[in-house]
């Protein structure tokens, strides 16, 4: 599910639903697959969503688009939640991460957008098979 920030999008840093932003690492080159992390905290428990859900939309070089996500319960008041997502098609990725509220099923309303990047994408070398017999 694509997430469907409004008008009003979200700042980095901000505070919403009782989370705070902390931080963003994504890289801007990877080996055929992509890393990223974010921080966040729980600075309002009793309004605060049960789990969050970093979502990761990107748009290959040759313009197809993909998603990946990870959902992750919310259990100390500072944590960080990491997704890794392959990326086969070398070349210039244009990349967007977003912070979600989530059920734990669901991904819900958007906490956070993180400003989109680009990812120069090298494939990582896959070992060939071994010869039949």
């Amino acid at each position: 599910q694509k997430p469907n920030p409004t008008s009003s999008s979200p700042n980095r840093m901000a505070t919403r639903r009782g989370i705070k932003l902390l931080g963003l690492d994504q890289p801007t080159a990877s080996d055929g697959r992509l890393q990223v992390y974010v921080a966040v905290a729980i600075v309002e428990p009793s309004v605060a969503p049960t789990h969050v859900a970093l979502v990761l939309h990107s748009t290959t070089p040759g313009g197809v688009a993909r998603s990946c996500s990870v959902k992750k319960l919310l259990t100390a008041s500072e944590m960080s939640v990491g997704l890794e997502c392959p990326m086969e098609d070398a070349g210039l990725h244009a990349v967007q991460a977003w912070v979600c509220a989530s059920d734990g099923k669901e991904v819900g309303d958007v906490l956070f957008a993180c400003e989109p990047r680009t990812c120069q994408v090298t494939p990582s070398a896959t070992p060939s098979p071994p010869p039949p017999p």
